[in-house]
């Protein structure tokens, strides 16, 4: 057993490793400028980064968080959400996770780094001042994330609801120590994009890469979430069309639109897709021995940003 946990987490590792190395290859595109800020909470310094175009405020807001071990810059590249700040008109804030690590609700998580860092609060701190500074339309803001920054984005919808119009969580689940204190004060729509062949985030719940601790599967957590929208059994199914017959993989939307409370739910169920963003982007090409396959028949930043923008708080 301790034999399987190293080569777990071994594993874990390398493939971080592999997936910074593959964002070291792709570079941005976007005429908007990213300006660094800074809080203090709890006398921490804590950083974002900021990416608004030239339009009328206040404007609707994607807060992106990236994943273990990469950083607010990185994600500028890997969430793929720039070339939208222009074309849309929408501010993207990219904040970064002390140690690069969002305390997303595993114990695991609470205690990477020294002292205990309150995420919650800085994100809704972070939001406040978006708000107070008339960057952001309060009825407009947007939470996404990648592995542990979806399951960042999963215990904002537990803790802070009444902040956000929609989430969206790609390569995650509701951790099992989450979902134990997650009580929702109101529903969010939630979009989850997940791999059937995730070997970080494994689709069919349990133990995650690192050793890092238990994961619902991704059925029990759209189970989850359909209960606090109050969403019928109801489902729309659709296939996207095999846009890049060559990447190993295929999509399946799964809609439960008819919620008493207003809030869809919607699964992008990625056969055969690994732990990554799906894309056309270049990665480095070995990123897909650790990290499993990458979906092309879709942008996940435009998926995520379609099912966002007629949504209001």
């Amino acid at each position: 057993m301790r034999r399987r946990l190293r080569l777990t987490r071994r594993f874990g590792l390398i493939s971080a490793i592999i997936f910074v190395v593959a964002l070291a290859l792709s570079a941005p595109s976007s005429a908007s400028e990213l300006h660094e800020q800074q809080l203090v909470i709890d006398g921490r310094d804590r950083d974002y980064l900021l990416s608004v175009p030239p339009y009328p405020r206040p404007l609707p807001t994607i807060i992106a968080l990236h994943g273990t071990l990469i950083n607010a810059r990185q994600a500028t590249v890997s969430m793929g959400l720039q070339p939208l700040v222009d074309s849309e008109g929408l501010a993207a804030i990219y904040p970064s996770a002390v140690a690069a690590q969002w305390n997303d609700g595993r114990s695991l998580a609470a205690t990477w780094t020294v002292g205990h860092v309150d995420d919650v609060s800085f994100l809704r701190r972070l939001i406040g001042d978006l708000v107070n500074s008339g960057i952001s339309d309060p009825h407009r803001l947007y939470v996404a994330g990648f592995s542990n920054g979806g399951m960042m984005a999963l215990r904002l919808m537990c803790e802070v609801p009444e902040l956000l119009a929609a989430a969206a969580a790609i390569a995650a689940s509701l951790p099992v120590e989450l979902v134990e204190h997650c009580s929702p004060t109101r529903p969010v729509p939630l979009l989850l994009m997940n791999g059937t062949a995730d070997r970080v985030v494994p689709y069919e719940g349990g133990g995650l890469a690192f050793g890092g601790g238990q994961v619902l599967s991704t059925e029990q957590t759209i189970r989850f979430w359909r209960g606090v929208n109050r969403c019928t059994d109801q489902m729309d199914v659709q296939t996207l069309p095999n846009v890049d017959d060559a990447d190993g993989t295929s999509v399946n939307t799964e809609t439960w639109s008819k919620c008493a409370s207003g809030a869809p739910v919607v699964l992008y169920r990625i056969a055969g897709g690994g732990h990554r963003i799906p894309g056309r982007r270049e990665d480095w090409p070995v990123a897909d021995v650790f990290l499993g396959k990458k979906n092309g028949d879709f942008e996940a930043a435009y998926a995520i940003w379609n099912f966002f923008k007629n949504k209001k708080r």
